[in-house]
């Protein structure tokens, strides 16, 4: 292994649809907020937005036709990226992988939550190119996704550990030739990185 590669949303990061700009947001409109974060993905503009199809803006115009928001769009990004908060214990874990291996990033997200993230881990500028679906694309567990993040991080597949919260983005990576680990948490996680010598 000469390359980590991490994904994002609840590895990195936890998802939560308890932020009070988020809540705030929709109840305006009469929506709790867990039901609204459903709706968004039923919807099918989420999956648009992440992929690329759907710009920011184009994302909001959405989003107000079909919960009928009146908020400006620098509202709308607010409450929309008032959805995460760091993963307690990855920030000082990714730390330290990074200083023995090159580290990427590999998530399914949208460029107005990629941003929010970035700000708010600094430590995040460890990883040089970033593979991010709305830029390829895809969505994992997509062959190109993989193939995108090898090439990103300058490695061979088969020298990338790839670590993601579902198992069928793991089953994904190892079937193109990664190693890949499950995330349970990272006091599981840092057990598991020993057998294969990261940690």
């Amino acid at each position: 292994i000469t390359t980590v590669i991490f994904d994002l949303g609840r590895v990195l990061v936890r998802l939560s649809t308890d932020g009070e700009r988020f809540g705030d947001l929709m109840r305006s409109v009469g929506v709790e907020p867990a039901q609204a974060f459903r709706q968004f993905w039923l919807q099918g503009d989420v999956h648009r937005h992440m992929t690329g199809e759907l710009t920011p803006r184009a994302f909001y115009d959405a989003a107000r036709e079909n919960f009928g928001l009146s908020t400006s769009y620098e509202g709308f990004v607010e409450g929309w990226c008032d959805l995460f908060a760091p993963m307690p214990g990855m920030g000082e874990l990714f730390r330290e992988v990074a200083g023995r291996y090159r580290v990427g990033i590999l998530s399914d997200t949208d460029p107005l939550h990629w941003h929010a993230i970035r700000t708010m881990m600094p430590w995040l500028e460890a990883v040089e190119r970033p593979t991010l679906s709305y830029e390829v694309g895809y969505l994992k567990p997509h062959p190109e996704m993989f193939t995108a993040a090898a090439r990103n991080c300058g490695s061979a597949k088969e020298q990338c550990l790839f670590i993601d919260d579902l198992a069928g983005n793991v089953d994904g990576a190892r079937y193109f030739g990664m190693q890949a680990l499950i995330f349970n948490g990272p006091e599981k996680l840092r057990r598991d990185l020993h057998p294969v010598q990261v940690l």
